[in-house]
């Protein structure tokens, strides 16, 4: 009779475990399959639905792209030329300076040179006087 008892278990314990294991398996498959028709709805969703919006907004970003390079291109040009045109401003007022001032001393060197012509001149002229 224990034999018969603890056969009695493990063939209900054997039976338990099938039926535990088959109502798991359906549950999972259920979810499988409600997920596989959730993905199926949102991929035809996301066709008809946000991919167009999508190309759309990267058409509209690929020409707002171009333009933000273009225009940073053409605004960087603009500001190294502004640099290049005071660089070159700078130098020639500096070389204006320096022209101005050479010429001013070149002529105080002339008008002394002159001067001391003159005085020698007269010098000798005096002396031939006398």
């Amino acid at each position: 009779m224990i034999n018969e008892e603890k056969a009695a278990i493990v063939i209900q314990k054997w039976i338990r475990l099938k039926l535990y294991r088959k109502r798991w398996f359906s549950y999972f498959r259920r979810r499988r399959e409600a997920a596989a028709i959730i993905k199926r709805y949102y991929r035809y969703y996301r066709r008809y639905n946000v991919i167009p919006i999508l190309m759309k907004l990267r058409k509209d970003s690929s020409a707002l792209t171009i333009q933000k390079v273009l225009l940073g291109y053409i605004v960087r040009k603009k500001v190294q030329n502004d640099q290049i045109e005071r660089t070159f401003e700078v130098s020639f007022k500096y070389f204006e300076k320096l022209k101005k001032e050479l010429q001013e001393r070149s002529a105080c060197k002339i008008q002394m040179t002159y001067m001391n012509y003159l005085q020698k001149k007269y010098a000798k002229q005096q002396e031939n006087l006398k």
